[in-house]
């Protein structure tokens, strides 16, 4: 038997909203320069409280992750 063209045809599987999302290059050098930054906090964050929290620089210790953030918004503008 051949099929009828008004036949029941299943639904297409659409593949979520990413299928859809569209970014533009610009789009995307921006969401990549903030995951960047992220992880420029991040580790930063982690050199702080492992390695430097017990070295002692003219009696005091020193704080990255408010200089880490200081520099983002300098290079922010």
């Amino acid at each position: 038997m051949a099929k009828k063209k008004y036949e029941f045809k299943p639904d297409k599987i659409s593949l979520g909203v990413l299928h859809k999302l569209y970014l533009t290059r610009q789009q995307r050098l921006t969401i990549l320069r903030w995951v960047l930054f992220g992880l420029v906090l991040l580790v930063m964050s982690l050199l702080q409280d492992v390695i430097l929290c017990h070295m002692d620089i003219f009696g005091a210790t020193t704080d990255l992750v408010p200089c880490a953030i200081f520099l983002t918004c300098m290079l922010l503008g």
